[in-house]
This record gives structure tokens, sequence and C-alpha cells, in this order.
């Protein structure tokens, strides 16, 4: 290979000079060109067709480079794009298309598989979690009241009331006719949902049509016991009231008892003991219903009356209508031990233990003493029992059936 100085050995002067020139005049140009904004094509105008093909192809070939730059749909569905920087448009663009990255849809198989291994979940008892799975629910049990009741207080959490209104009239419209028990349930759910979430013109209409399709005494009771919850006492007498009414004839004892109890957490005692004595006189034949209504009505002052007066209650029926019911008995000795009252109760199982009886009552009551004095007495008081259970066997050896023998006793 020459050297660069043996090929300028072979350039005459003239020649070096008119190349500097040369490179002079065109420098010269491309700053101008530079200062006014403007690209000009070097060449002479007999070569524009020249220059038409070779705009095209630089034009091919910007498209090309866009194209590399910005990416393309790839045959995946995706898009891609070069790892190379771009201007501050390209960027947005970039974050456009991000955007817009398709998510792949799932197919129907995948979707079927997922809603039938959900309904199996659900029928082995899964919780249901979202709108479909109750929906599947309700489908599955079209004349459950419980299945509609509870989708009803899931549309009521999510603060959808007027969606759950919407399933109770699906539900009064999808359970049989002959389901009175779980058209019941759904009725009362939806007296509920109107007492809480809607106003009084919606319950009352609510309470009217509930009243037309049901018993009205069941109906008036569950609206009246929504009121006293709520401390609105005044709606929950006139509930009551419209109640006896409404049934021809007596109220049944639950609805006796509920009025007096009713009556009581309003704080008016005189009116408690006024449905009382009107439920006795209405059960005056019946002395099995009358011993109910008052060892219930004792209950009640128990818990949220008076404690003196309920004292007295059982004490009366423990000495004439029920003496001979350990159920009673029972019950009075619960209510005094819940007061803390250790002695009392002791007291009313000496009481017991000389109660009239009958004699498999009686082997119940004694065995029960016997497990009152080994949690709250001592050995002495065990013993005591024991000796009251051995004194009742030998009063009872000349009888024919003895309800259990001294060794049973003491176990």
């Amino acid at each position: 290979f020459e050297t660069e100085d043996e090929v300028m050995k072979d350039i005459d002067d003239e020649e070096i000079e008119a190349r500097v020139d040369a490179l002079l005049a065109r420098d010269s140009d491309e700053d101008e060109e530079e200062e006014n904004g403007e690209l000009t094509l070097l060449g002479d105008n007999n070569d524009e067709e020249s220059e038409d093909s070779d705009s095209n192809a630089s034009e091919d070939d910007s498209d090309s480079d866009d194209d590399d730059v910005m990416g393309m749909q790839s045959e995946s569905r995706g898009l891609q794009w070069d790892d190379e920087k771009q201007d501050d448009s390209d960027s947005d663009a970039e974050e456009e298309e991000e955007v817009a990255v398709p998510v792949r849809k799932k197919s129907r198989r995948e979707a079927e598989a997922e809603a039938r291994a959900r309904e199996t979940e659900l029928a082995e008892g899964a919780e249901p979690r979202s709108i479909d799975d109750f929906e599947r629910m309700v489908l599955s049990e079209p004349d459950s009241g419980r299945c509609w009741t509870r989708y009803m207080a899931y549309r009521v959490a999510e603060t959808d009331a007027v969606g759950a209104r919407e399933v109770a009239e699906r539900a009064l419209k999808s359970i049989n006719y002959r389901k009175e028990n779980e058209r019941l349930l759904v009725w009362k759910a939806l007296i509920r949902l109107e007492h809480e979430h809607g106003s009084e013109t919606s319950h009352a209409k609510v309470v009217d049509r509930a009243i037309a399709a049901n018993d009205p005494e069941s109906i008036l009771v569950y609206v009246a016991e929504l009121h006293t919850r709520a401390g609105e006492h005044n709606e929950a007498d006139a509930a009551f009231r419209r109640a006896h009414l409404k049934v021809k004839g007596s109220l049944s004892l639950d609805t006796w008892t509920k009025r007096s109890r009713a009556r009581l957490a309003a704080g008016d005692a005189a009116s408690a003991r006024s449905v009382l004595d009107r439920a006795l006189q209405a059960n005056a034949g019946n002395e099995g219903a009358r011993v109910t209504l008052l060892a219930r009505f004792a209950v009640a002052e128990f818990d949220i009356g008076n404690v003196e007066r309920a004292k007295t209650i059982f004490d009366d029926l423990t000495k004439s209508l029920a003496a001979k019911r350990l159920d009673v008995w029972q019950l009075y000795i619960a209510k005094i031990i819940k007061t803390g009252d250790i002695e009392a109760a002791r007291i009313l199982y000496s009481r017991l233990a000389k109660a009239p009886l009958p004699p498999k009552a009686m082997h119940t009551a004694l065995r029960r003493f016997i497990e009152f004095e080994k949690r709250y007495g001592n050995e002495a008081n065990i013993a005591k029992v024991r000796q009251l259970a051995r004194s009742y066997v030998d009063a009872r050896k000349e009888e024919e059936e003895v309800p259990a023998s001294d060794e049973e006793m003491e176990d």
C-alpha cells in the first residue's frame, strides 16, 4: 500500500489547490443552509429523476425506522418496543400503547369449568361471596326461605336496600305457595327491611300485604317485637292491640307473654300486670295455661322487672298450682342461682325434696340437689342431701315401683 506522502507526490500543486477550494465552497454552502433552516440536495437539475428515487428510498427507510422504533403488533397479539431511547412524543405514545395492552379473555370452556367448580363448592357448604354465588344458591334451592333471606342480608350489607327488596319480591314469586313457613321467613325479612331502611308508608304497606297473605297474629306480633327492640313502645303496643282485634278468639300464650313483657320493657309495670290479668281470665278453665302464663311473667320480672315480685309469683305457684311441676321448681331455682343467692337456692332445694313430686321427678330432683352441693356446697351439705335420699328411698320401699336404689342416689 502506498503511504499518504507517496500519493501526494503524484498529485500536482494545481490539482491540490482545486480540491481545497471545492471543499471550502461546500462547507460554506452547508453553513448557509443550516442558518436558513433549509435542507437542499447537491446536484444538477438534470438529475431530478435520480433525486425523486433517492427521496422515495429515504422516506421508505424513514418509515422502516419508525416501525422499528415504535414496534408492531406481534403475531402473538402482544405489543413490543425496542430498547432504544425515543423522544418525548415517542415515549408518550409508548405509555398509551402500554395502557391499551389487551388482557386475554377466558375461553368459554374455562368460564364454564370455573362456574361448575364454584357450584360444587356451594353445594358442599361454602359461603357465598358474590351476587353470582347467591344467584346459583337460590336457583338450586328456590323454595328455601333461608337462602333467599341470606341473599337479602348480603344485598343490605352491600348498602343495596333496593336490591334486597327486589330479591324479596322474587322470593315470594318463586317459593311454592304451599311452603307457608318458608314464605313467612321472607315476609318477616321484608318487614324488617322496611322497618330499618324504608319509610313509614312503605313499612305499613308491606305489613298489610303480609297480614293478607299470612296468619295476622304471627305477623303483628313480629312487628311489635321489632318496635320493642327499637325502643318504640307505643308502636309496639299498637301492634299488639291490632293483633287482638284481628284474632278471632283469644290470643296465644306466646302473644300474651310477649305483650306483658313489652309493657315491662316500657317501664309500665301496672299495664304489664293488667295484660297478665286479662290473659288469666281468657284461660280461666285451663290450669296448665295459667301456670305457664304466671311462670313466664315471673321470669320477665326477674329479667327486666322487680325481683321481689318475681319471687312472690314463684312462691305462690310452687305452693299451689305448680307444686307437682318439677320444671317450674327448676326454673325458679335457676333464676335464684343467677342472682347469686346460693343460700336461697339451697332452701328451695330443701323444699323441693319434700314436695309431692312423682317418684321419677323426685329422683331427678335429688340428683340435681347433690350436683348443686358438689358445685356450691361442701362435704357436710352433700352428706345431708344423701341422707334425704336414703329417707326418701326408705319411705318408698313399700311401694311397688321404686325409682332408684340408695346406691344410685349416692353416685
